[in-house]
């Protein structure tokens, strides 16, 4: 699979015209962010960390959660005539970030020589 770009995000929505790239690119920086913030828990995340091809899947799937949601941000249901749609959560769905590989975690408990 490719890395996370404004491409691969247009190809998955089926935008075919540039008209949407600034946002495209706005949504897609934000979800690397966003996966990245939870791969590593929002602390310690090293300065010279880069997107990995792995997290790709991940990051597509958050991008398209957010594009789904431009213009509704924050809801956590809407209905329009007599179309509901309800969130189970008003930010990104927790398993959409079930595939990111979890990190070992020590606690310093032990030193080990």
């Amino acid at each position: 699979m490719a890395i996370l770009n404004v491409d691969l995000l247009k190809t998955k929505l089926q935008v075919t015209d540039n008209s949407q790239d600034g946002l495209l690119q706005i949504l897609t920086d934000q979800a690397k962010d966003i996966v990245t913030k939870e791969y590593f828990g929002y602390a310690d995340i090293p300065e010279d960390w880069t997107f990995p091809e792995s997290f790709t899947y991940v990051g597509l799937e958050v991008a398209t959660h957010l594009y789904n949601k431009v213009g509704i941000e924050g809801q956590i249901s809407h209905k329009e005539q007599s179309i509901e749609r309800v969130y189970t959560e008003g930010g990104i769905p927790r398993h959409l970030f079930d595939q990111l590989p979890r990190k070992a975690k020590t606690f310093g408990l032990w030193e080990i020589n």
